[in-house]
């Protein structure tokens, strides 16, 4: 049992270290390639706006929980035991725990405001709240968690079938390293 869920969580923590890594790297070339510019007070105020229109905070609950349930329903198709299921669902709580006090609206919001600030005009963002404050804006706003439910039940199809493909292709990335790593020394 214990190497079905040591592998399970090797492959998931080997994806998460991939996944980490890349969001590293752009957020170092970002960083270097442009300084902090100030904000427009207007288009600030303007997106902010336009976040309460579009329901941005209440929906970042409900879409944590998406991407919970998708990840558990994906840990049901990878042919472990119910004893080996159950310490993989404890495993995964605490982490994606971690992850939704992370993505958390008090901890992200003002990271949102900014990038829409960066790259909307106040125009812009005036626009679309006028779009999105229409009668079928609102039907958007209200429809937008069941269009993400049933996107992520159609991801959840192609990320059963290109796991075990991801997997693979970081299993021989991590061993072609090591080798690397061994041929140095």
């Amino acid at each position: 049992m214990k190497t079905k869920i040591n592998q399970f969580m090797k492959n998931r923590i080997s994806g998460l270290a991939v996944c980490f890594a890349t969001v590293l790297l752009f957020s170092l070339v970002s960083t270097q390639a442009a300084p902090e510019e100030a904000l427009n007070p207007e288009t600030v105020a303007a997106v902010e706006k336009f976040m309460t229109t579009m329901k941005v905070k209440e929906n970042m609950a409900p879409a944590l929980e998406g991407v919970k349930n998708m990840q558990m329903a994906m840990l049901d198709q990878q042919g472990l035991s119910e004893e080996e299921k159950i310490s993989a669902k404890k495993i995964m709580e605490v982490s994606m725990g971690e992850v939704e006090k992370m993505l958390s609206w008090e901890n992200i919001g003002a990271m949102m405001v900014r990038v829409y600030a960066k790259v909307f005009t106040t125009e812009e963002v005036n626009d679309l709240i006028k779009l999105f404050e229409t009668p079928a804006g609102q039907v958007y706003v209200n429809k937008q968690m069941e269009l993400q439910q049933a996107s992520m039940q159609e991801m959840q199809k192609i990320m059963i079938d290109i796991m075990p493909k991801i997997q693979a292709k970081t299993k021989e990335a991590v061993k072609q390293a090591m080798e690397q790593e061994a041929e140095k020394k």
